[in-house]
């Protein structure tokens, strides 16, 4: 990875198979997050080893690969996926990547070990809204409540 300041522990093929709830080949549609430090991505899901077969899922990782991030993907970036999650909401670091994997090789060992990806790519690829929710609006409300919170004690405050 291009990460120089990133310090994983890493692990080989093997347990990177065992770890990951879904490995997959994908592409960034859009990024979602409009916060600093943090990227939420649509991705559309082509082909699936391991994990759950949908064509879209939200990607969630940190902007900065200094921190272990995929940093900014742009749309149309491809990408095999080794990611942790459920239910179409998903996150991964460089660290998710077996230290001893080869993107060119890859999908032969993981066809040895899972058998034959499922090939999604005939499935349509409409960005649901409920995604944009999850991806963006969750934080973006919490942001705003935190926000007024402060403001409220600071009126407090400004009282006495």
């Amino acid at each position: 990875p291009p990460a120089s300041a990133c310090s994983c522990v890493g692990y080989n093929f093997e347990e990177a198979v065992e770890s990951a709830d879904l490995i997959a080949d994908a592409r960034v549609r859009e990024r979602l997050s409009p916060l600093p430090g943090e990227a939420s991505y649509a991705v559309v899901v082509d082909r699936v080893w391991k994990g759950e077969e949908r064509r879209q899922i939200v990607l969630r990782t940190n902007d900065q690969p200094t921190a272990c991030g995929l940093g900014r993907l742009p749309a149309g970036y491809e990408l095999r996926l080794w990611a942790h999650g459920e239910d179409g909401r998903y996150s991964m670091s460089w660290c998710a990547y077996p230290v001893d994997g080869d993107y060119q090789t890859e999908p032969e060992r993981l066809t040895a070990m899972l058998g034959e990806p499922t090939d999604l790519t005939g499935e349509p690829t409409s960005l649901r809204r409920s995604w944009v929710i999850a991806g963006v609006s969750v934080p973006v409300i919490v942001l705003t409540t935190g926000l007024i919170i402060w403001l409220v004690q600071q009126r407090r405050g400004q009282r006495r």
